[in-house]
């Protein structure tokens, strides 16, 4: 199981998200930064530009293969 933070991943905070997939990993995220984003202007800035990266397929791509290289990198989660 690895772990990766929000501010690992572009955002601004220092909550870790944890799992044993990049899939996981990117759900845990995309549910935090979401709630986040409804009192919070710094995960609301972060919340719109996942949204531009998800809007363009090329963006996306990129962000995949840059996501699974900083998973494969990242330490393993502390027990």
């Amino acid at each position: 199981m690895k772990q990766i933070t929000c501010q690992q991943m572009g955002g601004p905070c220092d909550a870790v998200f944890t799992g044993d997939s990049t899939k996981d990993i990117a759900t845990a995220a995309e549910k935090h930064i979401s709630e986040m984003a409804k009192t919070d202007p710094a995960h609301q800035a972060t919340y719109d530009e996942m949204a531009k990266i998800a809007a363009s397929p090329e963006s996306h791509e990129v962000w995949q293969q840059e996501f699974q290289k900083m998973f494969d990198e990242a330490p393993e989660a502390q027990k």
